[in-house]
């Protein structure tokens, strides 16, 4: 039976929503404007813009950035939005740590004998995995 960890991960779904609550806003101004010549300003449309862009980030957000791990003995399969890629844990060679600054540290899985570009990255922080046990883990599946 295979383990499968999924968590939000909020600084994402807020920069989302971020992005569409000013589209829609702006947006919304815009054609107020140009079709009446006024600014509309009040909680109604406030409200109805938040709403629709907290919708709209949310879909977004799951089909582009929302992780999904899901492992068991045998293999694993990550998903990163619509995004899928499995692999068995035999064709594991290395494991390391990778920070690439910005608080963003992930593990590192090698396919080859040498670290080169054949790997696959797992998003530990953004699975809300304590970075140390779950990569000791993940070196006794791959010694198996």
């Amino acid at each position: 039976m295979m383990k499968k960890i999924s968590k939000i991960n909020y600084g994402n779904l807020g920069k989302s929503f971020s992005i569409f609550f000013i589209l829609i806003t702006v947006l919304q101004a815009l054609i107020f404007f140009l079709t009446t010549g006024k600014i509309l300003v009040g909680w109604l449309p406030l409200s109805v813009n938040i709403i629709i862009a907290a919708i709209i980030s949310y879909l977004y957000y799951r089909f582009r950035y929302h992780v999904t791990f899901s492992y068991d003995n045998e293999s694993f399969i990550l998903e990163i939005g619509r995004e899928k890629i499995s692999s068995k844990w035999k064709d594991i060679k290395f494991v390391s740590l990778y920070y690439s600054g910005l608080v963003k540290t992930s593990m590192r899985l090698y396919k080859g004998n040498i670290y080169k570009d054949d790997y696959l990255e797992i998003p530990v922080l953004d699975l809300g995995l304590p970075i140390k046990d779950f990569r000791s883990e993940v070196q006794k599946l791959i010694s198996n």
